[in-house]
């Protein structure tokens, strides 16, 4: 499982009133069967009926190891990617991630 990201205001606001660029870094010997161009930025959803991981996007360098993407959200952040060697319906993979 990754490691999760917790990004909270000082304030007691729920977005940011700018956007910032939120980069997670990955170590490509750890993901296993997963395919990079596949990974993601998700955002964990806490409302009652939702309760899961909601895809927000991001760009993949990989040159540079990392998945970009640009938000005005604050919570809990993780990387995930496809790995096929699952079923389709748990096809989401929280891979390792390395600190750069």
């Amino acid at each position: 499982m990754s490691r999760a990201y917790s990004i909270q205001p000082s304030g007691a606001t729920a977005n940011s009133d700018v956007p910032y660029v939120l980069t997670i870094y990955y170590n490509p010997d750890l993901l296993g069967d997963i395919d990079p161009s596949t990974l993601g930025i998700y955002r964990y959803d806490a409302t009652p009926d939702v309760m899961d991981w909601q895809p927000i996007g991001g760009t993949h360098y990989a040159d540079q190891q990392n998945v970009q993407v640009s938000t005005d959200l604050f919570g809990t952040f993780v990387l995930m990617g496809v790995d096929p060697a699952l079923p389709e319906e748990t096809n989401i993979y929280l891979p390792l991630i390395g600190e750069n």
